[in-house]
């Protein structure tokens, strides 16, 4: 699996998780608008096993759901992220390690926002979106 294989969250994460460990090759100062994005954001994947019953109880009763599925979806996500991992541990930029990655995979999928046929239908990252988005 190649870096440029991988989705555009995780190429983001990673460039992201870069600048912030390497703050003077930061030119442009991205450091402050990544660090807008992060206060209280969702923690990374974790697999199913970490849950306990009661938690993925409350999942599946907050989404409206089936604990079958909540187990599903948690297994998926969990998957993806760790695929897209491997695709970008060996990357240029990767410069975290899994659980820094994780987190920060986790805030740019949180954060992220189609922006809209004025931007061509771009997706970017929004300080807060998830705080606005799942009040």
């Amino acid at each position: 699996m190649l870096e440029s294989d991988a989705s555009w969250p995780a190429k983001m994460a990673t460039l992201a998780s870069h600048h912030l460990h390497s703050p003077d090759n930061d030119i442009i100062n991205r450091v402050d608008w990544i660090k807008a994005w992060q206060g209280g954001g969702p923690s990374g994947p974790q697999p199913l096993k970490s849950y306990s019953t009661e938690a993925l109880n409350q999942l599946a009763a907050t989404a409206g759901s089936t604990v079958d599925s909540v187990n599903k979806a948690i297994d998926k996500r969990y998957e993806t992220f760790r695929q897209e991992f491997r695709k970008m541990k060996k990357g240029k930029y990767y410069s975290s390690s899994a659980a820094e990655f994780g987190a920060m995979y986790s805030i740019v999928v949180s954060r992220t926002a189609h922006l809209g046929p004025r931007w061509a239908g771009s997706r970017g990252i929004i300080p807060l979106h998830d705080f606005l988005n799942h009040p």
